[in-house]
């Protein structure tokens, strides 16, 4: 005997002890409906495991109206089949259903009843005054409808080898195929029920939500799903609380305490039998009336149930999903006719039109209420169908095994293997297989619970398939929602931040507020979270602060005070310098003027312009033009501005420090002019080539603190370095003459005015340049460089053109009696030597 056959053999012994105990469980509390029986003989007979009855404490009083239509379909399907000549032919197929009062112990006594000739014993003990007339043995068996009762008929089914095919147990449970080899189910398995939750949870943004499920595996396997695939979407449940059945008083005072503390919680998702999920609408009820939740319900929750009527203001507005099942036409219009012709019916279906009568008073069925169809009766169909149609593939595998005899065995082991195999036609021209689990593909049909015309109706509002690229399909606008405005309830506890804040987490689990954002940064999402991130110094977040632009720089305004006086010094150091060569024109001849060198003083007076000049191109907005004219204009506005002043200086040095017997070299006017273009042609070449090596050019000063502020300035280059010493040459020589000139006499001591012009020049520059390289503003730059070009204009004119114009023009006399004097008529002589 090999290891498997050892453990079936262990597990029908085990099975066997228990059914004794069941029988003595039965005979206490459910005798005698427990016996009852609706069967008909065959040549195979299929098992049918229902609950008639509503109430599954005592299984009896109220006959259940989907139960028996579930049983009046099973009943039609087998004759149908019966009455085909395409399947089964040759074969009457008989049936066996049993109650089994939703109810473990029962559900197992009720299996080996109908499976072993032990159990057939045992019916006979508890049912002495029952018949069952049924020869043929079970082959396959329909049932149950809960997924706890389905685990212990699976288990039995895998010991006897009878396939058990549900039409409503959708337990994940029970698709370990290892451990329920036999069991095969028309309806989808729960995992699926539980993406068809959290797709919607995610197609609306319900991120916080309640989580109710019943305490059997049904609940806590479809439970456990929501809660695997809420953590893969942040979707968050503060609120995940198993539901006794029955649930007490305590229970549901803990359920509304939750839901209290958990204000931000708006989505309720149900995953509980029908007394659980009881449980927590009356839960919901205990809550103020102002509090609004959406529920989502599986299939076991629907508002059209009858258990729910009581609640359905509590529903309205909620998602409620059940797997998709067309109802067949045939069986409808059967059903229909049934109450006229009740030969073949069950004793429950009987008792369901006797109650009826009672009930409505009513004495034909004209007037009495008709029994509606259950909407998943179709499934009850299929199961009958599939087993039919691997009955037939196992009787042809037979017959070509044992060469067209006429014995007939069926192996529950060949019977399991053609279930896999073969394909079934369900409603709507459609066909399914089961796959290796026993289990069909997930189609689900998504209701909305709404009010039309002052009445509660469940509206289809989308659907769900398993098999589609895009699972989920929602109409939204077909939506009635139980919100003030009838918008899209929002189920966050998350605070809607403004632009510039990310959210902060809070203590509450799930929780976040808001935090802003430096003002220079973005909120941008990295990782499923919102984080800050800066933006680059030269960008600046837009207004919604999902983006950085650019800032525009800007450049001095026509209203900055440092623009405005620039330009007024500019005008005012054009017009003095116009004004000082006017006045050398009209007093060329003079000897004060012929003296100091009219070539040279022109030649300085340009330098000055260019001055001017250099400070009106720093007011413009920098380019690379702009910026390249004025680093070659300043340096060589330097150059044209002291290079005469260097070489009068030095004549004047030379003069009256040489031996009066000596004659003065270079000191005609052609001489100077052609040293002084020299010096300043040697300038504009070492100008130019700095241009090549590193040139100014427009840049960018960024404050120190960051703002939606930048400025745009000229940026000297390096090139700045070559042509800055030469006139720092220029600029020193001449400080050096000028000091050494100092004391000649007053009437040719113009070196003391150059060097007062010279030395404050200087100063002025040598200041000028740390404040400009300091500078964190583009006005302080053109400021500190502006300065130092002005003041040299002003010092020049007032210290080099003054005072000689103005000795000219009022000193006239005095300048004439002078002469006459006998020490100044020698100096007057001497020098006109020397000069001469």
């Amino acid at each position: 005997m090999d290891k498997i056959h050892l453990i079936m053999w262990l597990q029908l012994l085990i099975t066997s002890a228990l059914q004794i105990r069941t029988t003595q469980s039965v005979n206490t509390n459910f005798a005698p409906n427990v016996c009852e029986i609706h069967q008909k003989d065959g040549d195979y007979i299929i098992g049918g495991i229902f609950k008639p009855y509503v109430s599954s404490d005592t299984c009896d009083g109220v006959i259940s109206s989907e139960s028996v239509s579930f049983i009046e379909s099973m009943t039609y399907a087998i004759e149908s089949i019966n009455n085909q000549s395409d399947l089964l032919s040759g074969v009457d197929l008989g049936y066996e259903i049993r109650n089994s009062c939703e109810n473990e112990d029962i559900t197992l006594w009720t299996m080996m009843t109908m499976t072993t000739s032990v159990g057939r014993y045992e019916y006979t003990e508890t049912c002495p005054d029952q018949n069952r007339t049924n020869s043929g043995k079970v082959i396959g068996i329909v049932g149950t409808g809960r997924s706890a009762s389905s685990i212990i008929a699976a288990v039995a089914g895998r010991v006897v080898t009878v396939p058990i095919i549900s039409y409503f147990a959708t337990s994940d449970e029970l698709s370990d195929s290892e451990r329920f080899p036999f069991f095969f189910r028309t309806v989808p398995a729960d995992r699926f029920q539980a993406q068809v939750i959290v797709d919607i949870l995610q197609h609306f943004n319900w991120k916080y939500i309640a989580l109710f499920y019943s305490l059997d595996s049904y609940g806590i396997s479809g439970a456990r799903q929501i809660v695997w695939l809420a953590e893969l979407y942040d979707i968050c449940i503060p609120i995940n609380v198993p539901v006794s059945i029955p649930a007490s008083e305590r229970d549901i005072e803990d359920i509304a305490k939750r839901l209290s503390d958990h204000d931000n919680v708006k989505v309720i998702v149900s995953f509980a039998v029908s007394r659980g999920a009881l449980a927590v609408l009356k839960a919901v009820q205990k809550l103020e009336t102002s509090r609004n939740f959406t529920f989502i319900g599986s299939d076991a929750l629907s508002p059209v149930f009858i258990a729910f009527r009581d609640f359905a203001s509590v529903l309205m507005g909620g998602i409620f999903i059940r797997f998709r099942s067309e109802l067949p036409d045939t069986f409808q219009e059967h059903y229909r006719k049934l109450p006229n012709n009740q030969q073949q019916t069950s004793q429950w279906y009987q008792e369901k039109l006797r109650q009826i009568r009672l009930a409505e008073n009513c004495t034909s069925w004209p007037s009495c209420s008709v029994l509606k169809v259950h909407w998943n009766t179709q499934q009850v169909i299929s199961a009958v169908y599939a087993i039919a149609y691997a009955l037939n593939a196992s009787l042809q595998e037979n017959l070509r095994q044992t060469a067209g005899s006429s014995e007939r065995p069926i192996d529950g082991w060949l019977l399991k293997k053609k279930l896999l195999e073969v394909s079934v036609p369900s409603a709507g021209n459609t066909s399914f297989r089961l796959d290796e689990n026993g289990d069909v593909p997930g189609t689900y049909q998504i209701n909305n619970w709404q009010i039309i015309n002052e009445s509660y109706e469940l509206i289809n509002v989308g659907k769900w398939d398993s098999l589609r690229d895009t699972h989920l399909h929602l109409e939204d606008n077909k939506i009635q929602w139980r919100t003030r405005d009838g918008q899209v309830p929002i189920s966050l506890c998350i605070e809607k931040c403004q632009p510039g804040y990310i959210q902060d987490p809070l203590e509450k689990i799930c929780c976040s507020g808001c935090q802003k954002c430096p003002e220079y940064a973005i909120v941008v999402n990295e990782n499923n979270a919102s984080v800050c991130q800066d933006c680059p110094v030269t960008d600046w977040p837009d207004d919604d602060f999902k983006a950085c632009v650019p800032i525009q720089p800007s450049f001095l305004g026509y209203r900055n005070p440092v623009f405005i006086l620039s330009i007024a010094g500019v005008f005012l150091g054009l017009i003095f310098t116009a004004l000082a060569a006017a006045g050398l024109c009209y007093y060329s001849e003079h000897s004060l003027i012929k003296a100091s060198s009219r070539e040279l003083c022109a030649i300085n007076l340009i330098g000055l312009g260019f001055f001017c000049i250099v400070v009106a191109l720093n007011l413009l907005t920098p380019t690379n033009v702009t910026c390249v004219a004025i680093d070659v204009c300043i340096s060589t506005s330097f150059c044209i501005s002291f290079a005469p002043v260097l070489l009068k200086v030095n004549r004047i040095w030379r003069i009256f420090n040489l031996n009066p017997s000596k004659k003065v070299r270079l000191k005609s006017p052609k001489s100077q002019v052609i040293m002084a273009s020299c010096i300043i042609l040697i300038e504009v070449l070492v100008a130019i080539l700095s241009i090549f090596v590193d040139p100014s050019i427009p840049d960018i000063l960024i404050p120190p603190q960051r703002k939606p502020y930048l400025e745009i300035y000229c940026r000297f280059g390096y090139g700045i370095f070559i042509t800055w010493p030469y006139n720092s040459a220029i600029i020193g020589a001449c400080c050096y003459y000028a000091f050494k000139a100092r004391k000649l006499p007053d009437n040719f001591n113009e070196s003391k005015f150059i060097a007062v012009s010279v030395y404050s020049t200087l100063i002025v520059c040598l200041a000028a340049i740390p404040v400009y390289t300091t500078a964190i503003g583009v006005a302080q730059k053109i400021g500190a460089l502006s300065v130092p070009l002005l003041v040299n204009t002003y010092l020049s004119l007032f210290c080099l053109y003054l005072p000689k114009i103005y000795a000219i023009h009022y000193q006239r006399e005095d300048i004439q009696s002078t002469r006459g004097t006998g020490s100044a008529s020698v100096e007057m002589s001497t020098s006109s030597q020397r000069v001469g």
